[in-house]
């Protein structure tokens, strides 16, 4: 029995060594959800989704709801169908990130209002698992596994998500602020860009204007330096 639970710890130890190594590779969030595509209970599940939510709005401001939801399986419903809002799923919003939120049965669970319910059902989904992505105390999202049986998660899946779930708010919340960097950069460029044309035109105008007094110089004394050549003469 003891030797069991060890084989099992090293398996979940090698699962989350491997999917940590696939996240650090992933360069976007569609890429994040792909590389922990082959992790043993993600690989089970009817679908698994990360929902984004916007990160520089407050909890409760209209703007605050999902800014991209992502599912990279063909074989499964699509769920850009269904919006995943405070108004349709309200428990998303009312739930501690911080904890793993566990639906044994959809059928059954009291978490869940009737609409909530239904939103599931229509998918087929009869137990999931929600784990909030949140890093640097900011509340990015969540990463939602659902199945299509109930009580299907037992401890050690929801540690091993609970260990995925860390690395992966990491890894979004550091391709969010290298954007960000990108955005900045961008932005900094186009001005600079837009100075120097400035710069340029209005160097055109200066050179023009002193071309324009050089000649007025030239027509306005031109009669006076002419009488002093005479008087030299």
């Amino acid at each position: 029995m003891v030797q069991e639970q060890l084989n099992q710890d090293l398996m979940i130890k090698a699962q989350v060594l491997e999917a940590i190594r696939k996240i650090g590779l992933a360069a976007s969030p569609q890429a994040l959800l792909q590389s922990i595509a082959d992790a043993a209970i993600i690989a089970e599940a009817t679908r698994t989704t990360i929902i984004l939510f916007n990160p520089d709005a407050p909890p409760d401001a209209p703007e605050a709801g999902p800014v991209a939801i992502l599912d990279p399986r063909e074989d499964v419903p699509n769920v850009l169908d269904v919006t995943y809002t405070p108004q349709d799923i309200p428990l998303f919003w009312q739930a501690d990130p911080a904890r793993p939120l566990i639906i044994e049965n959809v059928d059954s669970d009291t978490q869940l209002n009737a609409h909530a319910r239904q939103v599931l059902q229509q998918f087929n989904i009869a137990s999931l698992v929600a784990l909030g992505l949140t890093a640097a105390e900011h509340h990015l999202g969540w990463l939602l596994i659902e199945m299509d049986a109930p009580q299907t998660f037992n401890p050690a899946d929801v540690t091993f998500l609970q260990i995925l779930t860390e690395h992966l708010a990491i890894a979004l919340r550091n391709q969010y602020l290298l954007q960000q960097t990108k955005d900045q950069a961008g932005r900094i460029e186009h001005e600079r860009d837009q100075l120097q044309t400035l710069q340029q035109v209005t160097s055109r105008l200066d050179a023009a204007k002193n071309i324009h007094d050089f000649l007025a110089i030239l027509t306005g004394s031109g009669s006076a330096f002419e009488a002093d050549l005479t008087l030299v003469y």
